[in-house]
């Protein structure tokens, strides 16, 4: 019931549980439940999906209103909701999934400080302060991006290893090679990496400060 309840709210979510818990093709193919038919935890479960697709709406508004990317991680959301205080642990896990942020908490007052976006009673707000990891780790989607496409420019199949030779003289760029080393090289199936002196014999990457070969051994 839960699942199919939710549907609307959480499509995908909803999905991949419909889907688990039985042998069915789609729980979006199934006939809505009647309100009758739910128990009082299939409710207060629909509540909490509510709410949080709400609060993951609002902060999606919050991000643009800061001209701030969803592929830029940020440390913290602070939320304040008039009907509770609280969501359990696992929905606070999807709304940072969502906003792609590290920390999302209730609390009493917003940060001046903070982004904040309000609407029907729900209110959160967004700390836009980037330090050096946060920055790094928004670069790392953008490199793994290019190096992705430079992959498939090449005509390599998904399951090719390579060696991967790059220079950059862009800190950010040296930082995510530095500091992500294990995540680039399983992701992009390089069994070697090599940090090249300079920029010869290597090809640019296209709005990236990045130059690299790449060669299948």
């Amino acid at each position: 019931g839960f699942s199919r309840a939710a549907a609307p709210i959480i499509p995908f979510i909803t999905e991949n549980i419909f889907r688990g818990l039985t042998d069915q093709e789609s729980v979006h193919l199934t006939n809505y439940p009647k309100v009758e038919n739910l128990t009082d935890a299939d409710k207060k479960l629909i509540e909490y999906m509510k709410l949080t697709r709400e609060i993951s709406s609002l902060g999606q508004a919050a991000r643009l209103q800061a001209k701030m990317p969803i592929k830029q991680p940020l440390q913290t959301a602070q939320i304040v909701a008039e009907s509770t205080k609280e969501l359990p642990d696992q929905y606070l896990e999807i709304i940072k999934e969502e906003l792609n942020i590290k920390l999302a908490a209730f609390v009493d007052t917003i940060d001046n400080s903070f982004v904040s976006v309000e609407e029907k009673g729900i209110r959160i707000g967004l700390d836009t302060t980037l330090n050096e990891s946060l920055q790094t780790e928004g670069k790392l989607r953008e490199v793994q991006r290019a190096l992705q496409e430079a992959r498939k420019n090449h005509g390599l199949q998904v399951t090719d290893e390579i060696t991967l030779k790059w220079f950059s003289d862009d800190q950010m760029v040296k930082n995510v090679f530095n500091t992500y080393t294990d995540q680039l090289t399983q992701v992009l199936k390089i069994k070697a990496l090599i940090a090249a002196t300079s920029q010869e014999g290597l090809e640019k990457l296209e709005k990236e400060n990045l130059y690299i070969n790449i060669s299948k051994e």
